[in-house]
Parts: structure tokens; C-alpha cells; sequence
């Protein structure tokens, strides 16, 4: 048992304002997180690889593992992500889209520049 939870034990009423104080700060700093293209990106990046998008049934055990990956993508989009406005998923979407965009400009780009040198050696 860790000093704070025997404080927790001792103590409730001031472990329930410390979560509270607790939980505040972090919705503020996923609000900022969320404010800056990057922020989206990551945001966007999680919830997916979490499988926010995606079924999580297999037909085997493997679907308790993915279900654990989907309730901490459900749990982030429900109490970080969607408290930002109807317009974070939107806004997430597009930064991805650009995101991906951009990076398929660069790969075609490398790709061209390595045929080209392999073409003149």
C-alpha cells in the first residue's frame, strides 16, 4: 500500500477533493493538448490504435484484450476528448487527413529520388 492510499483510507473526504483537484487539471491539460494541431493528431492517434473505431470481437480470448484497449479509448474520448465540443472528432479527422496527405507527398518523393539515383548509377 502506497503512503497515499493510506492517507485514502484515513482520510476520504480529502482524497475525493484530491481526484477532483486531480481529474480538473488533467481535463485542462488535455483541453490545451487539444487545442494545437499535434494535440489533435495524438489524440487521434490514441483513440484509434486504442480501437475507438473498430469492432473488438474475435470469436476468441483475443477479444477481452481488445475490449481492454477499447475501454480506455472510450473511457479518453468520453472524459478528455468529447467534453472539447462536438467539433474535436471533426477537427482530429481533418488534421489526420492533412497529416497522412503530407506524408504520402514526402514517401512519393523519397521513392521518386531513390529510383532517380538508382537510374543514374
Amino acid at each position: 500500500m502506497t503512503p497515499y492510499e493510506r492517507r485514502e483510507e484515513a482520510e476520504p473526504v480529502v482524497a475525493a477533493r484530491v481526484e477532483e483537484l486531480r481529474a480538473n487539471h488533467m481535463r485542462r491539460i488535455w483541453a490545451e493538448v487539444l487545442e494545437i494541431p499535434d494535440g489533435k493528431l495524438l489524440a487521434w492517434d490514441i483513440l484509434s490504435k486504442a480501437g475507438l473505431f473498430r469492432p473488438s470481437y474475435t470469436g476468441n480470448a483475443h477479444t477481452n484484450y481488445l475490449e481492454g484497449e477499447r475501454n480506455i479509448a472510450l473511457w479518453l474520448w468520453g472524459e478528455r476528448v468529447e467534453p472539447g465540443g462536438a467539433s474535436s472528432l471533426s477537427e482530429m479527422m481533418a488534421a489526420h487527413q492533412q497529416f497522412m496527405e503530407q506524408l504520402e507527398i514526402e514517401a512519393r518523393a523519397a521513392v521518386a529520388a531513390e529510383k532517380e539515383n538508382e537510374d543514374d548509377g
